[in-house]
């Protein structure tokens, strides 16, 4: 009887570091499951990275396009300004009243690019 019960105790102790053994197995298998996890989340957060870095290049060369365009309408604006006022003053000299349609449209449409080029600069640049 005493045989058996040491051969029972072996048996159960050997049970128990085999148990043991599968628990130590489970918690790496966990372990490593968790380091996969971060080392994908990190690859993740490294692309967002690079994409913000791809965006804000795309905004700089975006925001440098809106400058030149704004430019010009403002460098554009002033020839036809002084056209309109040469008109005028000449019209005045001539002792032409009233404005013609083409001159009254003109000022509307520089008002309204002056505007948006106005806007474009105050909001984005």
């Amino acid at each position: 009887m005493k045989k058996v019960e040491s051969i029972w105790a072996e048996l159960s102790a050997k049970a128990q570091a085999v148990s043991q053994e599968v628990e130590l197995s489970e918690e790496k298998k966990v372990e490593l499951s968790l380091l996969d996890d971060i080392k994908s989340d990190i690859q993740s957060l490294m692309k967002l990275a690079e994409d913000l870095g791809d965006d804000s290049r795309d905004i700089i060369s975006a925001r440098s396009r809106m400058v030149k365009k704004i430019d010009s309408i403002e460098s554009g604006i002033k020839p036809i300004d002084s056209m309109i006022s040469d008109y005028e003053s000449k019209a005045k000299d001539l002792g032409i009243d009233g404005t013609p349609q083409v001159i009254t449209n003109a000022k509307n449409e520089i008002a309204k690019i002056r505007k948006t080029a106005n806007r474009f600069r105050s909001n984005f640049l």
